[in-house]
Parts: C-alpha cells; sequence; structure tokens
C-alpha cells in the first residue's frame, strides 16, 4: 500500500478493489502536488499487480469530487519551465490512469470542477450523484485546462459543447452532464455506494485480459496531439498578465480586471 504524507490522500485495498479518497475537504478537495504525485505513483505502482482490477476515486466530505487544483500553487511560478513542469505533472496522473491496466471509476459526490473534471474524464466510467455540479470555469481566472481538458471534454461531449463550457466557464447539473454524456450514471447520493459496488461486481465478472485489451485498444483510437499544445498554452496563459490577475484575484475573492 501506499501511504500518501499529511493524510491528503487515503489509499485502501481490499482484496481485488482499492480506493482512492482525495482528503482535503476544507478545501473541496483541490488538487496539490501531493496529491497529484501520489495518484501517479498508485496507478503505475499498481500496473504490475494484478490482483487489483478496479479501483475507486472519489473525495471526503460529502461536498465536493475535487473543485479543481488549489491555485495558491501557481502563485510563485514564474517561469515557463515550471509550468511545463507542473503540466507534465498533472497531465500524467490522467496519463497514468488511463494507461494502468485498472478499471478506474469516479465515484463523484459533488463539486467536480476544473482539474477534479479533468481527473474524473481520464478515468474509464463515471458514476455521479445527482447534486453534483460540472465545469471548466479556468478561463474565468484567465488560464485553461491543463490536465487534458481540451483534448477529453470534446471526445466525451463534442466539440460544440465543449467549447460552450470552456469558453464560458459555466456549470452545469449532473443531468445535464449525463445527457452531453460527460458521466455514465446518475444516481441519488444515498445510492452512489450501492451502484459503485454493482458495477465493480460488473467488472468482476468479466475476463480481466478482455477488459484491459479493451482499455487500451480503446485509448489508442482517440489520443490526440493537443496535449503538447495545451501545456504550451497554460504556461503562456499563466505567466502573462491575465492568468496572474486572474489567480490574485480568485485568491482575493474579487472580480479580476483582465486587459
Amino acid at each position: 500500500m501506499i501511504r500518501m504524507a499529511d493524510g491528503e490522500l487515503i489509499v485502501k485495498r481490499s482484496g481485488s478493489r482499492a480506493t482512492l479518497t482525495l482528503n482535503r475537504p476544507e478545501k473541496l478537495n483541490t488538487l496539490t502536488p501531493t496529491i497529484i504525485d501520489g495518484v501517479a505513483r498508485f496507478f503505475r505502482a499498481g500496473g504490475s499487480d494484478d490482483a487489483i482490477r478496479s479501483v475507486v476515486i472519489t473525495g471526503a466530505g460529502g461536498k465536493a469530487f475535487c473543485a479543481g487544483m488549489d491555485v495558491s500553487y501557481f502563485v510563485p511560478m514564474e517561469s515557463v519551465q515550471e509550468t511545463e513542469r507542473f503540466v507534465d505533472a498533472i497531465q500524467g496522473m490522467c496519463f497514468a490512469i488511463e494507461e494502468s491496466d485498472k478499471i478506474a471509476i469516479a465515484a463523484i459526490n459533488g463539486y467536480c470542477l476544473g482539474g477534479g473534471c479533468e481527473l474524473a474524464m481520464a478515468c474509464d466510467i463515471r458514476i455521479a450523484s445527482s447534486d453534483s455540479k460540472f465545469g471548466q470555469p479556468e478561463s474565468r481566472v484567465g488560464i485553461i485546462p491543463g490536465a487534458g481538458g481540451t483534448q477529453r471534454l470534446p471526445a466525451l461531449i463534442g466539440i460544440a459543447r465543449a467549447k460552450e463550457l470552456m469558453l464560458t466557464g459555466e456549470s452545469i447539473d449532473a443531468d445535464e452532464a449525463l445527457n452531453l454524456g460527460l458521466v455514465n450514471r446518475v444516481v441519488d447520493r444515498a445510492a452512489l455506494g450501492t451502484a459503485i459496488e454493482e458495477t465493480m461486481n460488473k467488472i468482476e465478472g468479466s475476463s480481466f485480459h478482455s477488459l484491459r485489451s479493451i482499455k487500451r485498444i480503446v485509448n489508442a483510437s482517440f489520443r490526440p496531439v493537443g496535449y503538447g499544445l495545451e501545456k504550451a498554452a497554460f504556461a503562456d496563459c499563466l505567466l502573462n498578465g491575465d492568468g496572474k490577475e486572474g489567480i490574485e484575484a480568485f485568491l482575493s475573492k474579487r472580480k479580476p480586471k483582465f486587459k
């Protein structure tokens, strides 16, 4: 078992199943470098363990799956090299989930925004509670999705609606996310655990060799070149005047004054 520093990521294993819980409920489970590294290391290390077949990712506290990146970590970034290293890390976390043989299930229980939505999109199956909210609001603070959102969101819901969500920064509810194809299933909050259990039981009833073959082949069909463009654009947006102003305004709880 991988143990995470400071309890920011709780990893539990039971037989062929594992659960990763983002554990910053007071911060709506926003991502930190510790969580990003921990999720990536789990999926990379777990790849050699055939006993684990399915992994659930969820958030602690009941209010959020993950409300995105903790943007306070962006404040000290002053160079392209720093920002590109960050994007390599957060894209790498999502690639680790996609490239793992394990079937990853996002149990979405509340806010699923920004990097949290990107984390969920990297999973194979997304099941959401009916009170969940989804969105890519990065443009409202002068940056862009940096964990693959510009690539996975259009693949899941279509180019037109994906552009609209990213350009406006608007959030959508669980029912609309289901209608768009962003999530596989929506259930009442109280039924989320049961829905996850039912899905894992179905997975365990199938050939694991077949499952990992399906996952690998399907994922290979839509890996675009745009991830590199996303990395470069994220650095450009974060380091220019609008990016810095947007982050500072967000942290100060005021409206940004973009150029």
